[in-house]
C-alpha cells in the first residue's frame, strides 16, 4: 500500500514536472529564447507537444512572426502541418497582424512552404493562408503563396475571395497583385456584393475604382497612387462654393473629374452638406450692451452668407425634385404630402416675415448712411421703385425656395425615422 502510494505521488510530481517544463517552453518561445527552447528539447521535450491552448510551440512561434523559432523548430522536425480545429501554422503566420514586418512573415512563410507546408487547406471559416495574408495586406506573401499555386478565387463562408478581403481592407497593392494573378472582380459575395462595392463601402475610393476598371476589362493604371485631380479641376472652372453645391454627376464628368468613386464621393459629400442642420453659431448671440457698427457688419455678412447657402440649397432640392415622374411613387404616405404642405406654408410665412424685416432693417441703414454723408433723408424712398419691384421679385423666389427646401427637409427628416 505505501509503495503504490509512493509511486502515485512519484508519477503526480513528474507529471507536475512536464507541464512545468512545458509552459516554461511556451514562455521561450514567446520570448524568442532559441538556446532555452534547444534546452528543453535536448531534455526530451516532444518538439510537437501540445501547449495548454492545444497549439504546438511551431504554431505559436508562427503565429508571432519569429523566424529564428520558427526555422530551430521545423529543423528539430516540427509538424509544419499541424492543425487545431482546421486553422493550421500557415494561416497562423499569414494573420499576423499587419503592423508586424512583412519580412520577419515572410520569411516564416518561406521556411513552412519549403517544407510542403499545405497551401491549399481551409479552415472551419473556410479561410485559407492566400485570405489570410491579403486580409493583412501582405504583398510580398501573397505572391509566394500565389507562386505554390494558391487557389485564388475560393471562396469562403460569405463568398469572399481573396481579392475580396483585400478590397474591404484597402490593401490597393495586393488587389493589383492579385488582379494581375487573375483573381475575378466579378465574383459576387453571399450577400451580392463584387470586390469594387466592398472597398467603396468601407470608402477606399481608389482600389474601388481600379477593381471596376478591371471588371470592365481596361487595363489598370500603372500604379495606385493618390491623384489629386477633383480639386484641381474645381480650382480650373474657378467656380464659387454655391456654384459646386449644384454639381451633379454629368457636370462633374464634363469636368474632366472620371473616376466613378471620386464623383461618387464628392456627391456624398455635397449631399450631406445640404442635409447638414443649420449653424447658427456663427451669428452672433443678443447681449446686453448695444451692438456697434462692426458688429451689426458681421451679422448682416453672416445673415448673407446664409441666405446664399439657401439659396444653394434650394437649387439642389429643386434641380431633384425636377426628375420626379411619377408623384404617386415619390409620395409613399399620405402624411408625406400633408407634412410637406404644412412646412412649406410654415416656410413661406417665415420668408414673408424675414422679408419685411430685412426691409426695415435696409431703410433703417439707409437713413444712417445718409446721416452719415449729410443727405437728405426725404430721398430715401422715392429714389429707387425698381429696386422695390426687383426686391419683391426676389422675396418670392426666397418664399419659393424656402418652401422647397423645407419640403425636402420634410423628407429627409421622414426617411430617417423610417430607417
Amino acid at each position: 500500500s505505501n509503495f503504490s502510494s509512493n509511486n502515485l505521488k512519484e508519477a503526480e510530481a513528474k507529471k507536475a514536472a512536464a507541464l512545468l517544463a512545458v509552459e516554461d517552453l511556451r514562455v521561450a518561445v514567446v520570448r524568442g529564447n532559441t538556446a532555452a527552447v534547444q534546452k528543453y528539447l535536448d531534455n526530451g521535450i516532444d518538439v510537437d507537444v501540445q501547449l495548454k491552448s492545444g497549439w504546438t510551440p511551431l504554431m505559436l512561434a508562427a503565429s508571432l512572426a519569429l523566424p529564428d523559432m520558427v526555422e530551430l523548430l521545423a529543423n528539430k522536425g516540427a509538424n509544419v502541418n499541424f492543425q487545431k480545429e482546421m486553422y493550421t501554422v500557415l494561416m497562423a503566420v499569414c494573420a499576423v497582424p499587419g503592423n508586424k514586418p512583412e519580412d520577419q512573415v515572410l520569411t516564416c512563410v518561406e521556411l513552412l512552404v519549403e517544407r510542403n507546408a499545405r497551401v491549399n487547406v481551409y479552415d472551419k471559416f473556410r479561410m485559407s493562408p492566400l485570405m489570410y495574408a491579403a486580409r493583412e495586406g501582405r504583398v510580398t506573401v501573397c505572391e509566394v503563396l500565389l507562386d505554390h499555386d494558391a487557389e485564388i478565387n475560393k471562396q469562403d463562408m460569405r463568398g469572399w475571395t481573396s481579392l475580396s478581403w483585400a478590397a474591404n481592407r484597402g490593401h490597393g497593392r495586393v488587389v493589383r497583385i492579385l488582379l494581375e494573378h487573375g483573381a475575378d472582380p466579378k465574383i459576387y459575395s453571399n450577400d451580392g456584393q463584387v470586390p469594387s462595392d466592398l472597398a467603396y463601402s468601407s470608402e477606399h475610393h481608389r482600389v474601388a475604382d481600379m477593381l471596376s476598371l478591371a471588371a470592365s476589362g481596361k487595363q489598370l493604371p500603372s500604379e495606385v497612387a493618390p491623384q489629386p485631380v477633383a480639386s484641381s479641376k474645381v480650382h480650373e472652372h474657378k467656380m464659387t462654393f454655391e456654384e459646386f453645391l449644384n454639381l451633379t454627376e454629368k457636370e462633374l464628368d464634363q469636368m474632366g473629374i472620371t473616376q466613378v468613386g471620386v464623383r461618387t464621393k464628392i456627391l456624398d459629400s455635397i449631399r450631406e452638406v445640404h442635409k447638414k442642420e443649420w449653424d447658427v453659431s456663427s451669428l452672433q448671440s443678443k447681449e446686453k450692451h448695444i451692438l456697434s457698427a462692426s458688429e451689426v457688419t458681421v451679422i448682416l455678412a453672416n445673415v448673407s452668407r446664409h441666405l446664399a447657402f439657401v439659396r444653394s440649397s434650394v437649387s439642389y432640392v429643386q434641380k431633384h425634385l425636377n426628375t420626379i415622374k411619377e408623384p404617386l411613387e415619390f409620395v409613399q404616405d399620405v402624411t408625406e404630402a400633408e407634412g410637406m404642405e404644412m412646412y412649406s406654408k410654415e416656410a413661406v410665412d417665415t420668408v414673408e416675415s424675414l422679408n419685411e424685416e430685412l426691409n426695415t432693417v435696409k431703410t433703417r441703414i439707409s437713413k444712417i448712411k445718409c446721416k452719415v454723408f449729410n443727405t437728405s433723408p426725404d430721398l430715401i424712398t422715392d429714389e429707387k421703385p425698381q429696386g422695390t419691384q426687383s426686391s419683391l421679385r426676389s422675396g418670392s423666389l426666397l418664399v419659393a425656395g424656402v418652401a422647397i427646401v423645407a419640403l425636402g427637409a420634410f423628407l429627409f427628416h421622414k426617411a430617417q425615422h423610417s430607417t
